[in-house]
């Protein structure tokens, strides 16, 4: 295979090197210039100007995870609207990027919770805040599951099913007067009063 032997003149050469070095410049001020965008975008975002923070991510397209932020903002924004179907939807298919498992599992107890499946919204908030290293609180978590067995409780008593109203309040701990319809109810199975078997809510 022949060999090329390709000679610059010291005038191509100092033009060579010229481009190289504009290249390199041009480089630079792109990735300064991304580098400042991103951090206008991540001030919205700590500022919770979620739609703000979303559209200046999109413009970056992937820089820096700058995709998964916009989609990020925009199921905050969604969340904090209260408009839990489209975050929860957001949510997911973020997967665990940052706290979005976490989000998704919360959109998800208030979706139940409004639909008044009080158990299920209550175990819903409760895996919420657990972790790999332990049980950690996210948002109210805990007092929202609370709240969910509580009225769980409150709904068995009032048809007599205290047994399972007994396990509610139980779990319902010191949310409002528990311990107080804890007690009533306790007295209530003791005095031989009917239970009927309902299902928990």
């Amino acid at each position: 295979m022949p060999k090329f032997n390709i000679k610059f003149s010291p005038q191509m050469k100092k033009y060579v090197f010229i481009g190289v070095v504009l290249v390199a410049l041009v480089f630079v001020v792109v990735q300064f210039n991304r580098n400042s965008e991103f951090r206008a975008a991540k001030k919205a975002f700590n500022e919770k100007d979620y739609i703000r923070a979303a559209e200046l991510f999109e413009t970056l397209g992937t820089y820096s995870d700058s995709d998964a932020y916009a989609s990020y903002c925009r199921a905050l924004d969604s969340f904090e609207k209260t408009d839990y179907e489209t975050a929860q939807e957001l949510f997911e298919q973020l997967g665990t990027f940052q706290k979005s498992a976490k989000y998704f599992l919360y959109s998800q107890g208030m979706i139940a919770y409004q639909n008044s499946q009080y158990w299920e919204a209550a175990s819903l908030f409760e895996k919420c805040g657990e972790s790999v290293l332990g049980h950690t609180a996210f948002l109210d978590n805990e007092e929202k599951a609370k709240m969910c067995y509580y009225t769980s409780g409150w709904i068995l008593e009032t048809t007599g099913d205290y047994e399972r109203a007994i396990i509610c309040y139980r779990l319902a701990d010191d949310y409002d007067d528990a311990k107080t319809r804890l007690k009533e109810c306790e007295n209530a199975l003791a005095s031989g009063q009917k239970t009927e078997a309902y299902g928990i809510y």
